[in-house]
């Protein structure tokens, strides 16, 4: 059996791998992470016990990564993603993250994160559901969460729309009800504000939403550009392997994985135009990377896709010990 073939289907693949997520996560010395754009929206409000850096905040943010890994195998089982019974998503995700030093604390990027997957569950079960309100109005409610603690992400909004188009839930009442749902948690805000006597805050917030900030790449660690390139490269291999090998999926997944696409490609692209908030959208990009790659290594066996698998693996090691005592 091969190595890729092993990691897909055997049942301690995800428990090892999450391990090293973890081991990596709180004991690795922290890496050097360029401080190039203050946390926006209502992050800063948070208190200082948990800001501050320490084993706190760092356990906390593992705690979220992991609530991450076991959500999408719940995504991979209620969506029936892959055509086998593999965790490849969780595992894929929990490699990913392991590699990413730089984001191995609390932030925001973890929270917008965790808020972009929770609105995949009903966007993906809203496929063909004519009655499909309620789930839009789910969906964008979790994006709106993510916009008050990553501004930068309410630019995905018409790509969720695409999104409702192309899984053929789209109808007046769900883009009413998306809309609804996207400036609920603006509301809110904006409420809660205006009562404090702190409307500037709100102000702030949907300023930060609409601004675009420029260049900066030069500004980031080679450690951050090694996690971003590395990512995008799993993103790219699992899109183009799904696309060559398009027709062995039914349609229902076609379609979600076409979505998951061009979220992908969107966030990546945000990452480009904005690279000074790449902590902030590159765990959101971490989700779709996640999905396309767990679908080639569950559903791809050849042995060109082992050795790339195996490839991959080496150079996930190697980066981990480049970023934490070279770069």
């Amino acid at each position: 059996m091969t190595f890729q073939r092993k990691l897909a289907i055997s049942p301690v693949s995800l428990h090892i791998v999450s391990a090293i997520l973890i081991a990596v996560w709180l004991f690795i010395p922290d890496v050097s992470v360029s401080d190039v754009a203050e946390p926006q929206g209502l992050w800063p409000l948070l208190p200082d016990s948990v800001l501050r850096h320490g084993f706190t905040n760092t356990a906390m943010g593992c705690a979220m990564a992991a609530a991450v890994v076991y959500m999408l195998g719940e995504l991979n089982m209620s969506q029936i993603l892959l055509r086998l019974n593999s965790r490849a998503i969780s595992i894929v995700y929990a490699a990913l993250m392991a590699m990413a030093l730089p984001l191995h604390s609390l932030h925001p990027g973890l929270a917008a994160m965790l808020c972009v997957l929770m609105s995949y569950f009903t966007l993906f079960g809203s496929y063909q559901v004519d009655a499909s309100a309620g789930m839009s109005y789910i969906s964008f409610l979790s994006l709106g969460f993510a916009v008050l603690v990553s501004p930068k992400l309410i630019w995905m909004t018409p790509f969720y729309w695409l999104s409702l188009y192309l899984l053929r839930s789209a109808n007046v009442r769900s883009m009413i009800a998306s809309v609804l749902g996207l400036i609920t948690p603006l509301w809110l805000v904006g409420s809660i504000a205006f009562c404090a006597g702190r409307f500037d805050i709100f102000c702030s917030l949907m300023s930060e939403s609409v601004s675009f900030d420029w260049g900066g790449y030069s500004l980031h660690t080679h450690a951050e550009t090694l996690t971003v390139w590395f990512s995008f490269v799993v993103f790219i291999i699992g899109f183009a392997d799904f696309y060559l090998r398009i027709n062995l999926d039914k349609t229902r997944t076609r379609t979600i994985y076409t979505v998951t696409a061009i979220h992908g490609f969107v966030l990546y692209l945000l990452i480009l135009l904005q690279p000074l908030h790449l902590h902030y959208l590159l765990p959101a990009a971490m989700v779709p990377t996640a999905i396309m790659g767990g679908h080639y290594v569950a559903n791809d066996q050849t042995t060109l896709s082992n050795t790339i698998c195996i490839i991959l693996a080496i150079l996930l090691i190697i980066s981990i010990a480049a970023s934490a005592w070279i770069l």
